[in-house]
């Protein structure tokens, strides 16, 4: 299968289109491994876009997740960037992870979270999102979630996002 980097999002999917057509016509979609996306819009308020990426191949259980933060005003994800004095923040969700979920895994990865609004788009609370790799199922690995109100985790929000998430 041909990868496709296409400036333009119509002529991405249009090749996308073209290319899953011939696999169904070639009868190979298959064993092409061919994966199939799924997006949802977590967040999309004062240049900060919040998505999760699913990602399902043909003929197969497996589902992947993948969780996205942009500043669209920069043009870049912020993934960690985020927050500031992650060292502390990274124990406290571990700590949070066992007492919570009863799970001992260390946690590293602050670039994978949701951004919980309420529906006028204030930010009500943050979820680091865990994915136990330990433990792989027919579908996927287990997810887990370690949520902070806004009230417990604006203090770690860097101060260059903190007035921008805070609708200030």
């Amino acid at each position: 299968m041909k990868d496709f980097f296409f400036e333009n999002p119509n002529e991405r999917l249009k090749a996308k289109k073209n290319n899953l057509i011939s696999l169904i016509t070639k009868d190979i979609l298959q064993e092409s491994q061919y994966g199939f996306e799924s997006y949802h819009l977590l967040y999309n308020n004062n240049g900060i876009l919040n998505l999760s990426v699913k990602l399902q191949y043909y003929g197969s259980p497996w589902e992947d997740t993948k969780y996205l933060c942009f500043d669209t005003n920069a043009d870049k994800e912020i993934g960690k960037a985020l927050f500031v004095n992650q060292s502390k923040l990274l124990q406290i969700i571990n700590k949070k992870l066992r007492s919570e979920e009863s799970k001992s895994f260390i946690f590293k990865d602050l670039s994978t979270y949701k951004i919980n609004a309420n529906n006028k788009g204030k930010i009500t609370s943050i979820s680091f999102v865990f994915f136990d790799l330990n433990d792989r199922m027919n579908s996927g690995y287990p997810q887990y979630l370690v949520s902070f109100d806004w009230d417990e985790i604006q203090k770690y929000i860097s101060p260059k996002y903190k007035n921008i998430l805070s609708n200030k």
